[in-house]
């Protein structure tokens, strides 16, 4: 008897044959094989052969008929089944090894009728096509093995060394994927914590066996919760200063800062620039808190504050020293487009420190409001205009 390593070889070699011989000129037969082909069970192959060529009926009006015959044989024993005159083969192999499946195909026309465009003969059958393949039952079931549950970290991705994968019963190479329940997500990604568990899948590459199994995921909790102090929700201006503070604070953990998952810095907080996200019209952005151990004890804790920016941005009268303008002498605020009185009612800050403004209204009038006209006042004089203001500018002089 033959070992089991010499009928893994001859199936290799089996698999890359598939041969036909054609004796005629109207079709080459064509079978669909199944993968994954086991003993016991019930199998069909699917007869495929394009049939467009053969006529109806020849120049003598007699119908033009095709006829499969299927043959079976026992590669080892030399056993054979058949033949079976049906257009697609289902077989049952009784046991595992290696047979060889014949397919002839003849056209039956009757006597001095051609069924094939140019062809002729005195015969009443023309033997078309022969075709032969071979097909290997394996002797092992593919079968794979996996651990009941797994930990992994939120934002972590699933490490397949460590959750005991393993198959056996393979003849070839395998191959292995996997999705996530429920959300049906790829398993080699981060995965949110709402999933509790994967659906690992293997394919034997020589047989088309599959087989799978499925693993608990158990998501860890984080070393800390940390939360985000933010001293403004909403960006007005290029130029504004937003702080975020992380709290609690552990000097012994790593803070690490990002925007839009753009890495910002490490720290307890930070004062980022915005410039680049308000002059790319960005409509928000996110600020991400991740804290680790540097140690990598523990799973990290996240936080996110999502940060507004405003399509039109208001009257802020403030003489922080960005803001002046050697120009005009003068500090010089947010342009407003677009803005009834309410907003800027609303909007406007303060005027402690400011001991003049001029208001240029748009409309070729431009009003100038001092301390001898009650600037502590100017929310009651903007909040009496009740049309809408188009490209106004303030500009502010401060008492400095």
């Amino acid at each position: 008897m033959l070992k089991k390593n010499t009928y893994i070889l001859l199936a290799v070699l089996f698999s890359l044959l598939f041969s036909f011989e054609s004796k005629g000129q109207c079709v080459e037969g064509d079978v669909i094989i199944p993968n994954c082909i086991q003993q016991g069970i019930s199998t069909t192959f699917y007869n495929n052969t394009d049939e467009t060529a053969v006529l109806s009926s020849g120049p003598n009006n007699n119908s033009c008929t095709i006829e499969y015959e299927w043959v079976v044989y026992d590669y080892w024993t030399g056993v054979s089944w058949g033949p079976f005159f049906t257009n697609d083969l289902m077989f049952t192999f009784p046991d595992t090894g290696t047979y060889e499946i014949t397919l002839d195909i003849d056209i039956i026309g009757g006597s001095n009728n051609s069924c094939c465009p140019g062809g002729g003969g005195q015969a009443s059958a023309i033997e078309n096509d022969y075709e032969s393949f071979y097909i290997f039952i394996p002797y092992d079931t593919l079968e794979i093995q996996l651990n009941a549950t797994t930990e992994i970290c939120e934002g972590e991705t699933i490490d397949i060394n460590s959750i005991g994968l393993g198959y056996s019963g393979n003849y070839g190479n395998v191959t292995y994927n996997g999705i996530s329940t429920p959300s049906g997500l790829n398993w080699l990604t981060s995965l949110p914590p709402t999933e509790t568990g994967v659906i690992v899948t293997i394919t034997d590459d020589s047989t088309g066996c599959t087989d799978q199994d499925s693993i608990a995921i158990s998501f860890l909790p984080p070393a800390i919760n940390p939360n985000i102090t933010a001293s403004a929700t909403t960006i007005y201006c290029a130029d504004d200063s937003i702080n975020f503070t992380a709290s609690p604070y552990d000097p012994l953990l790593t803070y690490s800062w990002s925007i839009n998952n753009t890495f910002i810095n490490n720290g307890e907080s930070i004062n980022p620039n915005f410039n680049w996200y308000v002059n790319n019209g960005y409509n928000n952005v996110d600020v991400n808190l991740e804290v680790s151990n540097s140690t990598g004890v523990g799973c990290p804790g996240f936080a996110s504050e999502t940060i507004a920016i405003s399509s039109t941005a208001p009257f802020v009268l403030d003489d922080s020293n960005y803001n002046y303008d050697p120009i005009l002498d003068a500090y010089t605020f947010c342009n407003q487009v677009d803005s009834s009185s309410s907003q800027i009612w609303v909007n406007t800050n303060d005027t402690a420190g400011v001991d003049s403004i001029i208001v240029s209204w748009g409309n070729g009038i431009t009003q100038v409001i001092t301390e001898d006209d009650s600037i502590s006042n100017f929310h009651t004089i903007i909040g009496n205009i009740s049309t809408s203001l188009t490209n106004l500018t303030f500009t502010t002089y401060s008492s400095n």
